[in-house]
């Protein structure tokens, strides 16, 4: 019988290529279905999404609750400006869950090289979300003008914990809540999770963080975010052992970092910024710290400053 049509996945198996599934990626068909069949098939395996713009009207999920341990989704694209989902389900974009039984999780996850857009300012968009996820990694991924959070990390007190989860080399900008949002419902925690040579521009919220646990946050551009540039909370005092080191916070319109026990704020702005309080009764947030070349600057009330002289010895 001869062979009339060979598939990629065929050739390699260890591979899935999405266009197997009908693929199109002109940017109006929406490729929703195409590309969870393939990863439905997949089971684990790569997904490979080449060069394409694809419209999503409802999200991509890898749901795996009561299969147990199992292999973690994985899609690489060709590059963040060759490979593009363009969010428009009102929700997740992509949903990686395990459910919340302490006997589930998906392991080894890996989302590389393509961007996550909202052409048409859908309401409710997220970028990538991850429940009960142990072993995972976000590289070289673009979200951008999403109407909520760019990546979500959620667990709870049932063991939807994430561990492991490495966000390396992403540009998550323009998103209407949080760019990077772990959130840890009562006694839940995320754990070990590393923000490494991100961009973290132009969001509600750069970084929260709540019930963290030896999570790292370093080599990061952390700038002109409406609200804080990084907030480390914990309502149980879950938060512990985080590191905050070599990064840029820059113009972020409330503090530019900050860290609260109960809700209740213990401390402010990691590292004070390069800027001139011009007078006494500039507009300001209690607990601000400022410098240039001659004075440090305090915010001691709302909009009420005092300064120190600086000199040299």
């Amino acid at each position: 019988m001869p062979l009339t049509k060979v598939s990629y996945s065929m050739i390699n198996g260890d591979i899935v290529n999405a266009v197997d599934f009908g693929l199109v990626g002109n940017g109006t068909t929406d490729d929703k279905a195409a590309i969870q069949a393939a990863i439905d098939a997949a089971a684990g395996r790569p997904i490979i999404v080449p060069s394409g713009t694809y419209k999503l009207t409802t999200g991509l999920v890898y749901d795996t609750a009561g299969d147990g341990v199992v292999a973690g989704l994985k899609i690489i694209g060709f590059g963040r400006s060759l490979t593009i989902f363009d969010n428009q389900t009102g929700g997740d974009a992509i949903l990686v869950t395990s459910g919340n039984d302490v006997l589930d999780w998906q392991e080894n996850v890996l989302l590389s090289q393509f961007s996550i857009t909202n052409t048409l300012a859908t309401a409710g968009t997220r970028g990538i979300k991850f429940i009960g996820i142990r072993g995972g990694v976000i590289d070289n991924v673009n979200i951008s003008d999403q109407a909520s959070h760019g990546i979500w990390l959620y667990s709870d007190t049932t063991d939807a914990s994430n561990i492991h989860i490495d966000i390396t080399q992403c540009d998550i900008t323009g998103c209407g809540a949080t760019g990077v949002y772990c959130e840890g419902v009562t006694a839940g925690v995320n754990a070990v999770v590393n923000i490494r040579q991100c961009r973290i521009i132009s969001n509600s919220t750069g970084i929260a963080w709540e019930s963290m646990q030896n999570g790292t946050v370093e080599n990061c551009a952390i700038a002109q975010n409406t609200n804080e540039g990084l907030v480390i909370d914990s309502d149980t005092a879950y938060s512990k052992n985080c590191i905050v080191r070599n990064n840029e916070f820059d113009s972020n319109g409330g503090l530019q970092g900050t860290v609260h026990i109960h809700g209740t704020l213990q401390s402010t702005n990691f590292k004070a910024p390069l800027q001139t309080v011009t007078n006494s009764n500039d507009p300001g947030i209690q607990g601000t710290v400022l410098y240039d070349g001659d004075y440090m600057y305090f915010c001691i009330a709302t909009d009420t400053w005092k300064r120190a002289s600086l000199g040299t010895w």
